[in-house]
């Protein structure tokens, strides 16, 4: 029974939710999608982000509608339990983040950094 990552392609997403918003009468905007969370839209990839000042755990999700925005969705099955993702929300941890020093910012956030 194992877990298999579920992968979105951003640019079919969008080019998909124009043509339907269109028909619909209403034009599509992207605005509100923060460019820093696509790479993890995309791979399904678990992150680490602080919001409102809370540390929280989960995989990037969308929005419905003809301006969405990202969430952070924190189990598989969250439904209604979601927190959205904005430009000023940092990202602490993820398997993309290397840098010695951001790893050590986010494990103090995440008190999990031991006496320094």
């Amino acid at each position: 029974m194992g877990s298999q990552v579920e992968r979105h392609d951003f640019k079919k997403y969008v080019e998909e939710k124009r043509l339907y918003w269109k028909a619909h009468g209403k034009k599509f905007s992207t605005a509100d999608l923060c460019d820093k969370f696509v790479p993890y839209f995309e791979s399904g990839e678990r992150i680490t982000v602080e919001v409102y000042g809370m540390v929280k755990r989960g995989t990037v999700s969308v929005t419905s509608g003809w301006k969405p925005t990202f969430l952070l969705m924190l189990r598989r099955t969250s439904r209604w339990s979601s927190w959205l993702l904005k430009d000023d929300v940092p990202i602490l941890r993820s398997s993309r983040i290397t840098d010695p020093v951001q790893q050590l910012v986010a494990a103090v956030k995440e008190g999990r950094a031991g006496k320094l």
